[in-house]
């Protein structure tokens, strides 16, 4: 039988009781939400665990801005239409293991590889909520894409930040390519709002890689050779979704042309 929240008086005390019992390791934090298996959690005392994690992982970096995480890999949206269907049919840990590391959902070479990617979409989406699953899962593939994009911004704030700052200025002043000088003010500006940001010349170039293609995914760049920039239009189930639940920040990163 779920067990179900009677007040927000509840809801607080479930959250205080999972802190208290809940030991996992820093690296571990925003990965591993499956808590026990002796209990059925309805799907809202998930997502306070959820929750919980995230705000543990960002008190722990100390009020950092930008992290390097985004440079896993792309949008992946074939593996998070597969990966958005595990996690809204509610998978236990057993049969998320078994989905994803025995029979290989994501048809990847190797089995750190798979599981990597499939923690990192699994990250990523459980920003949002579940009707954001359900776009990417069952969309069409420019929504399931702009869905994909939208959980992305929120998930990297080096993304967001790249579109709000340099994409919509380049397109308010009638610009129509992006340049490596660019990106260059754009991460030295990075690094004065963001002390902690000491990233690698090889983590940067991989980032700027890995944003560039993530453009190119989405339509808001024709090459990631020349980055010739080009107008995106949001589709409407994704913009509905944005505006019904208050996504300001993915709302304004998302409309720069």
């Amino acid at each position: 039988m779920l067990l179900e929240f009677q007040s927000e008086e509840s809801e607080r005390s479930f959250e205080k009781d999972i802190q208290k019992k809940t030991r996992l390791s820093e690296e571990n934090w925003r990965y591993n939400y499956h808590i026990s298996q002796n209990i059925e959690l309805d799907l809202k005392k998930k997502r306070v665990i959820r929750i919980y994690f995230h705000k543990l992982f960002d008190c722990n970096t100390m009020g950092q801005i930008y992290k390097a995480n985004i440079t896993v890999g792309g949008l992946f949206v074939p593996e998070s239409r597969k990966i958005a269907d595990l996690m809204l049919k509610d998978v236990s840990a057993e049969e998320w293991k078994k989905a994803v590391e025995v029979d290989n959902i994501l048809q990847k070479l190797s089995v750190e590889s798979t599981k990597r990617i499939a923690n990192f979409i699994r990250a990523r989406l459980e920003l949002m909520t579940p009707e954001l699953w359900e776009i990417i899962r069952d969309g069409n593939y420019t929504s399931a894409t702009h869905a994909t994009f939208s959980a992305a911004i929120k998930h990297s704030r080096i993304l967001g930040d790249y579109l709000d700052l340099v994409i919509r200025e380049q397109f308010r002043h009638l610009e129509d390519h992006l340049t490596s000088r660019l990106w260059d003010d754009f991460i030295s500006g990075c690094k004065q709002r963001d002390p902690d940001m000491k990233f690698s010349e090889r983590t940067i170039n991989n980032l700027r890689r890995v944003i560039h293609s993530i453009l190119f995914e989405v339509g808001y760049v024709k090459s990631t050779r020349t980055l010739e920039l080009q107008k995106v239009s949001i589709e409407p189930d994704v913009m509905n979704y944005l505006k019904d639940k208050n996504e300001q920040y993915v709302l304004r990163c998302i409309q720069v042309c």
